[in-house]
């Protein structure tokens, strides 16, 4: 189950502008191989999201709404949802999804990183005296 949401400022998570979902690898007949398994179907998760599009202000509706949908594809509830064969794993997984600008100054910071530091650019040379900002304005300019 991929529920997507926000973390605010406050540390609380609020609902995303899209809806939680199930992978469709994990969905029939998507379901093609024995390294996936299916959790039910792609017809009835089309079926609940065509009838309740419905957006959610409040974290509690959208975790309901998240439950509803679930339980309606999988005929299970979500914490007593078990598969034969498979284990349970208590906790969930969280990925963060990084901006477009965020994910550029990753990428070069994991390129410098991968240097030597005689091998840096002046700019990040001089990274103490400049605000980060003007440093990757000017590694930017650099590299064009």
């Amino acid at each position: 189950m991929c529920i997507p949401a926000k973390l605010n400022g406050e540390g609380r998570l609020t609902p995303s502008t899209g809806f939680p979902w199930i992978p469709r690898n994990h969905l029939e007949p998507a379901v093609l191989d024995s390294d996936h398994y299916s959790v039910g179907s792609v017809e009835r998760l089309d079926e609940f999201l065509t009838k309740h599009k419905e957006h959610h202000e409040q974290w509690s509706a959208y975790w309901e709404y998240t439950l509803r949908l679930f339980k309606y594809v999988t005929n299970q509830g979500l914490h007593e949802f078990h598969l034969p064969e498979y284990g349970r794993a208590e906790q969930g997984i969280v990925t963060i999804e990084t901006s477009v600008v965020a994910r550029h100054i990753l990428m070069l910071y994991d390129e410098l990183m991968k240097k030597k530091e005689q091998d840096y650019p002046p700019c990040y040379k001089d990274m103490q005296a400049w605000k980060t900002r003007h440093c990757f304005l000017c590694c930017q300019r650099r590299n064009r």
